[in-house]
């Protein structure tokens, strides 16, 4: 049986704080499982954020890269699709029909006879006659010169004296008599410093094609004997170079075997000098002020190397530097700032 009993006000009051606790702890917990909601959505969306800046990041990096590289006109460029282009003319475009020239002199004519169907042996039928032109090049035969060489002492200096033909490369006699003649040694210095061949490949092409041995020191001693003979035209080159209003001038790296050194060249309206250095002043300011001489007055256009920051010389920076930055800074400056950029581009 129940008693009638009522409980007490504090009791009362105890179990209405304890009720609306218990409500608020309940909207706490309602809170807090939304903001771990809001939470996770942030991190997801911040983890996304990341990966689409470091993508980006890449892209500009690469791009930039892109710019400096000497072999990224040979190699494909990639589409939006991620795929390297394929090679050929695009879709839409007509082929480029080569023309057929007339040679201007035919050295040989050969007949070519077709008379009867060579599956069926029958004759056949509206014959013509149709014309092809072959170029082609000869065999490489070496021609073998013989110098008949007079030689004498004079009486009165006591010297020993011996004739020069223009055709001789060299005055060597006995044991270095047989010397290399001038188309040689022409085509080993175009094939060696334009084209970049080794004198060891050189060397095999002569071999296979033209039945020639020569040993790659046998160039390598006669590209010295040209530099002697070049360098007064080189001092004279040097010279009109120095006497120039403008000169415009850059570096880059560059081999020599496995040594790391620098290409120089500075170039103007008269002349262009090419200078390759090695060692610690490779890129320093000593290599403009060795060509360019203490009495320089004209213009110097430059990057922004500070190797050419100490010279005492008027100095004008390359458009081309600043229009490459200006791209640059396309991709990164606020919407705000863009119109200043494309006002400098446009007065560059």
């Amino acid at each position: 049986m129940a008693s009638g009993r009522t409980p007490c006000s504090g009791c009362q009051e105890r179990d209405r704080e304890l009720l609306r606790l218990r409500r608020r702890l309940a909207v706490l917990n309602e809170e807090h499982q939304s903001l771990q909601r809001e939470n996770r959505r942030l991190v997801r969306r911040l983890a996304k954020v990341e990966r689409q800046n470091h993508e980006l990041r890449q892209r500009l990096d690469e791009a930039r890269r892109e710019q400096h590289r000497q072999t990224h006109p040979f190699r494909r460029k990639k589409t939006k699709s991620g795929k390297p282009k394929k090679p050929g003319r695009r879709k839409g475009h007509k082929p480029a029909l080569r023309p057929v020239p007339t040679p201007d002199q035919i050295d040989r004519v050969i007949n070519v006879p077709m008379q009867e169907c060579p599956t069926c042996h029958v004759p056949l039928c509206d014959p013509a006659v149709v014309v092809q032109y072959q170029t082609d090049l000869p065999p490489i035969v070496p021609i073998v010169t013989q110098f008949n060489i007079e030689t004498g002492y004079c009486p009165c200096c006591r010297q020993h004296w011996q004739g020069r033909h223009p055709e001789q490369t060299s005055d060597a006699l006995g044991a270095a008599g047989n010397t290399l003649g001038p188309v040689v040694l022409t085509m080993a210095a175009e094939m060696k410093h334009r084209l970049g061949v080794s004198y060891r490949k050189i060397c095999d092409f002569l071999a296979t094609y033209a039945d020639l041995h020569v040993a790659p020191a046998t160039f390598v001693r006669a590209e010295q004997r040209l530099a002697d003979l070049a360098r007064p035209t080189y001092d004279l080159l040097l010279e009109a170079l120095r006497q120039s209003h403008v000169v415009h001038a850059d570096e880059t790296g560059w081999r020599i075997g496995r040594l790391n050194a620098w290409l120089w060249v500075f170039s103007s309206k008269e002349a262009t000098i090419y200078v390759i250095r090695t060692g610690a002043g490779a890129r320093g300011h000593q290599v403009p002020e060795d060509i360019l001489g203490p009495d320089f007055d004209g213009y110097l256009v430059v990057d922004g190397l500070k190797s050419y920051d100490v010279l005492e010389v008027a100095k004008g920076r390359c458009n081309g530097h600043l229009l490459r930055r200006c791209k640059e800074l396309h991709d990164v400056v606020s919407a705000k700032e863009q119109p200043y950029l494309e006002s400098l581009s446009g007065l560059l």
